[in-house]
Formats: structure tokens, sequence, C-alpha cells
């Protein structure tokens, strides 16, 4: 019998009100987002969004270990080097999976319903591309948050180019550019989450959800009796044990760091930061072994998100993304972290002093017009 790759459960909620719990169910990969997921988990939300009955929808991932790690990598390196074997300008599969991905994630952000997402243990990438989105979203003491796409040679997607300049101070382009992995208390101060839980108190949530007073077909009623309720369960995890926001203690740092007028300033600055901070090194590292060219974007990036829309952002994402999976950097990134894992990817260009204009134009080149665009339809 085939694995259900997402679990539906309806719990009844009193009066005849549901609350939708979806579970991301690949436990083994840590719940990394396969097409066949995205499919089902999009066509649910819409039948839960139609249901008048319906008062809420939670996510969550199951086996404890992960939310949800990221997308299915190792299918789109498969797609990526069929596609640059037979000379195609992109590949068409990897184009199709994150139209469907990025349509999934918008329409989570729109959501006419209060969704809440429970962001224990691993979410990177796409995990947080679910999770940004949702109405409530709740980490605990042993989520780690992180977008590490600069060492596989892709840009941070997912609407990352919206979400990450608004972030605290500079602290989206210190994350994009060095992948550093945050807690849970991080994530709150930074601004991808909302409340700070206990993972103890995860199963008595779901099971409290449904006593909660749900009103049917009233948004804001339902927001603020979900918020009240999840503020009550932070202060108690507050009571239970503190979690030291790393990402708060070194903001100083990533200040000064991210403060130049270009990347090679941010560059320099790394290159003089002595050693012997362990959450400093492991981004410094991250960043240092980095794809140059994914650097050079993520810059940019930076730039163009501070001014522009949540559709936006997904509709120029597709466009640079799928230009990724069709460069070198990707296929030999994915290779050197996730299939040999011998950690040596060879860039192509090899240094950030090699990274043209030219270059960083053949990533940002249309693959699409307007007219043509996949998600032209998001509003």
């Amino acid at each position: 019998m085939a694995e259900e790759v997402i679990l539906v459960e309806d719990l009844a909620a009193g009066h005849g009100l549901i609350i939708g719990v979806a579970t991301l169910n690949l436990p083994a990969s840590l719940n990394a987002l396969t097409l066949e997921m995205i499919d089902l988990l999009a066509a649910q939300l819409q039948r839960w969004e139609r249901d008048p009955q319906v008062v809420c929808v939670v996510l969550q991932g199951a086996g404890g270990k992960a939310f949800c790690a990221g997308g299915d990598v190792r299918f789109l390196y498969a797609a990526a080097r069929r596609s640059q074997a037979e000379g195609d300008a992109y590949s068409k599969v990897c184009a199709e999976f994150f139209t469907r991905e990025y349509a999934l994630d918008y329409h989570i952000h729109k959501y006419t319903k209060p969704v809440l997402c429970l962001g224990h243990g691993i979410v990177m990438g796409g995990g947080l591309g679910l999770m940004v989105g949702a109405s409530h979203r709740v980490v605990t003491d042993k989520t780690k948050l992180a977008m590490p796409e600069i060492s596989i040679g892709l840009l941070p997607d997912v609407g990352a180019t919206y979400f990450l300049p608004r972030l605290v101070s500079k602290v989206g382009l210190y994350l994009a550019l060095t992948g550093t992995r945050i807690n849970g208390a991080d994530g709150v101060f930074a601004g991808l989450a909302d409340f700070l839980l206990s993972a103890e108190q995860l199963p008595s949530l779901l099971k409290e959800l449904p006593d909660l007073d749900w009103a049917a077909a009233d948004r804001g009623a339902n927001d603020a009796v979900l918020s009240r309720y999840l503020r009550q369960k932070a202060q108690t995890a507050a009571t239970l044990a503190k979690v030291a926001s790393p990402l708060e203690e070194h903001l100083a740092f990533i200040e000064s760091v991210c403060s130049g007028p270009d990347l090679a300033s941010f560059a320099a600055l790394m290159q003089k930061v002595p050693p012997g901070d362990d959450w400093i090194d492991a981004g410094k590292k991250t960043f240092l072994n980095g794809s140059p060219s994914i650097a050079a974007l993520i810059f940019a990036q930076q730039d163009k998100g501070r001014d522009i829309d949540l559709a936006s952002a997904f509709r120029y994402e597709l466009q640079v993304v799928t230009r990724c999976t069709a460069h070198a950097d990707f296929v030999e990134g994915v290779r050197a972290v996730l299939i040999d894992k011998d950690q040596k990817p060879h860039w192509s260009p090899a240094s950030l002093a090699e990274v043209s204009r030219a270059s960083i134009s053949s990533y940002v080149a249309p693959v699409w017009g307007d007219v043509e665009h996949p998600l032209r339809s998001l509003k």
C-alpha cells in the first residue's frame, strides 16, 4: 500500500465546526516537499477554504524531527541534469515544480481563514515558504530555521525576495548570504515566527484547539481567539525555560558586516572576522564556500525585494530560479552537498571577483513574458 504523503484530519470543534489538520508525512526525508505533496496539500486547502464549517487550518510535519526540510532537491537535480545534457535552455520539469510550489505558498499567504503552522524541528527553504505565509506561526525550543540555498547554487526563494528584506534590520541579507541556522527564539525576534512554545506543549495544543470559542464565518474573531490562546501558551513556555536568541545577541555584528554598499564590502568584512565565535564561524564558512554567483544574486535580491509586492516577488523568483537550475552551479552544488557529499563544489565562476555583470544578467533574463508567465494570475 502506497504511503500517504499528506495526512488529513478533520477535528470536530463543536456546533458543527471543523479544524482541518494537514500533516506532511515523509519523515524519512524530513518531510521534504515532493510534487505530489504540493498538489495534494494545495487541493486540500482549497476544499477547506470552500467549506463554511472549517474555521481554522493546521499545518504540521510527521516524525518529530522536522516540519519540512525544503523541496525535493534530488528530484530537481535529476531533472536539471537531464535538461542540461539535452541542451535545453531550461528544465520545464523544474519550472513546473516551482510554479506549483509558489502557487501553494502564495495561497497560504492569502488564505481566507486562520492558518496555524507548527514549525517544529527543521524548517528550511521550502518549509519556510509554507510557514511564513501562515497567519499564526509557531516555533519551538527544538526548531532550526535556515535558508541554505547559497550552498547548492540556488537563489533563496519561496517568497524570500519579499519576506527577507522585511525582517529585523539586516538580518534577512545575513541569513541568505551565510545560510545560518537559527532557533525558535531567533525566528520570533527576526519576524519569521509569532509564538515560541516548548515542544512538549504541541500534543496538548492539538487537543485543546477544538475547545476554543470558534465562530462560524468570522475570520477576525477566529484570528483573535487563536492569537489569545497561543499568547497564553507562549507565556507558559517562557516560564518553563528561557530560550536564548543568538541572532539578537549578534545583531550589532550583523549590522556592522552588512553596512557596506556592496557584496565586496560584506566579503571583506567577513574575511577579517577572527575565529572563535562558533555561531559566526559557521555562517562565515558557508558564505565563503557558497556559490559566488548566488551571493551576487542575493545582494541584488535584497534591493529588489524592498519595493516589490508579494505576487511580483514570486513571479521574479520563478524566472530566476528556473535560470538557476539551468546553470552548472546548481547541479554542482547539489552534487557536493547531497550526492557525493564531499562538500567541495567547483563553482563557475569560482570567486566573487570573477562574477561579471553579464553573468548575473543571464540569471535574471526573463524566461517568459508577462502574458506567458506561469504565475501571471497571482493578484
